[in-house]
């Protein structure tokens, strides 16, 4: 799920994939319209303003989704550096 960089991932198909696909991530936030997860997916990124709600939603669904599916930076590309 890299850029053509190669060191960017797409953070919405990450977090929609652990929910089983956009539409379901969709359902799962309670949207009745799928376009805002869509204009997520064209982007590749989410606005931090949403984050709580798709935890709460992971939370509910019994998803395991934690603070790193966030990220949008391709850790085998950048791995952390040990303190």
């Amino acid at each position: 799920m890299t850029d053509t960089t190669g060191f960017l991932i797409n953070q919405t198909r990450v977090i929609a994939a652990k929910f089983g696909g956009k539409s379901k991530l969709a359902d799962a936030l309670g949207h009745k319209s799928r376009s805002t997860v869509q204009r997520w997916d064209a982007a590749g990124w989410i606005r931090p303003v949403y984050y709580r709600d798709i935890l709460e939603a992971a939370e509910k669904h019994g998803i395991p989704l934690e603070h790193s599916d966030f990220h949008t930076i391709d850790p085998q590309v950048f791995p952390r550096k040990a303190a």
